[in-house]
């Protein structure tokens, strides 16, 4: 009985350690190029899609007539202390570049009641970010259907990080509620996948603030190449006035968001 009883015990224990430990994080080269004016860019995150990646890397080459290097390391559900101790990140960042820009997302909603894991973690990106020679930039996280409590939480703790270590803050949640509460766009499927729309609208969103420039006239119909393949693909595509729409929106919200200067 009592074997029966210590081997119940250790089946569980086994289960527990493999509910709680992560699987390793994804890292996907979303678009590449020879050009050594490339604008180079990483994203570390979770919930960051290829389809948004690949949209601003149009919105890249067209408006600031440069190509675009992305790539993309990700986790489900992952927070800044699961993306530093994971390794992936630190290795896309200090070996997989060089970057221009690193994007860097940590985890929604239930985190931040843990203000000091994402502050101390965040900090610890921020400083490898800088020591590659690269621009780090907090990209917000939200979940579409946070509650009011749970959005404020989240809004001050990146404020509050970006502040400390004067770092470009993209305020992506705060984007999606600002189009909610001022268009009838429709920019969810639900409370967690984007229309195309959604997408266009987040990539503008990433393009005003990274590189401080009206998305209007962007293209409208993004289409891509897959790696390895000859045949292009339409990726998204807008009805011009749609898109116009989103263009104007994003801008808006853009211009009513209040900055602080940046030393990069």
């Amino acid at each position: 009985m009592r074997f029966l009883f210590l081997l119940a015990f250790i089946v569980l224990a086994v289960l527990a350690g493999f509910i709680l430990i992560k699987p390793k994080a994804k890292t996907v080269v979303v678009t590449t190029t020879d050009s050594p004016d490339a604008v180079r860019i990483l994203f570390v995150g979770n919930n960051l899609n290829q389809t948004i990646a690949l949209t601003f890397s149009k919105l890249i080459e067209s408006g600031m007539e440069q190509q675009a290097k992305i790539a993309m390391v990700y986790g489900p559900d992952f927070s800044f202390e699961d993306h530093f101790k994971n390794g992936s990140a630190l290795e896309a960042i200090e070996f997989g570049g060089p970057w221009d820009y690193v994007l860097l997302q940590g985890r929604g909603g239930h985190e931040f009641f843990s203000k000091d894991s994402f502050r101390d973690y965040g900090k610890k990106l921020i400083n490898r970010t800088r020591r590659s020679n690269a621009i780090p930039v907090l990209l917000e996280a939200a979940s579409y259907s946070d509650d009011e409590d749970t959005f404020q939480k989240m809004i001050e703790v990146y404020r509050e990080l970006a502040q400390i270590e004067n770092t470009l803050l993209v305020p992506l949640g705060e984007a999606w509620i600002f189009a909610r509460n001022n268009s009838v766009i429709r920019l969810f499927e639900d409370d967690r996948h984007l229309t195309p729309a959604g997408s266009y609208y987040t990539a503008c969103i990433l393009y005003e603030y990274i590189f401080r420039k009206n998305p209007s006239g962007l293209p409208t119909v993004i289409e891509v190449q897959d790696p390895g393949k000859k045949e292009t693909r339409i990726l998204i595509n807008l009805d011009p006035d749609e898109a116009v729409a989103i263009q104007t929106l994003a801008w808006k919200q853009y211009s009513f968001q209040p900055k602080k200067k940046v030393k990069i």
